[in-house]
């Protein structure tokens, strides 16, 4: 997490920082159950829906 953003979760670093600044034209990717981890360990979201919502939002291609 960044600044309390988890990283699946946080648009600045997928959208700004990867797409934007480094031109990335790929598929971002998180590892197993990253995404999962926005509500059971980070405590960001409270529901799955919301947690997929925020991680598909901030730029992670599941």
């Amino acid at each position: 997490a960044v600044n309390g953003v988890p990283s699946c979760a946080n648009k600045f670093l997928l959208q700004t920082i990867a797409r934007e600044s480094y031109h990335l034209d790929g598929f971002v990717v998180s590892d197993c159950g990253a995404v999962s981890t926005i509500m059971n360990s980070h405590h960001y979201t409270s529901t799955v829906e919301d947690t997929v919502a925020v991680a598909l939002h901030a730029g992670t291609d599941l």
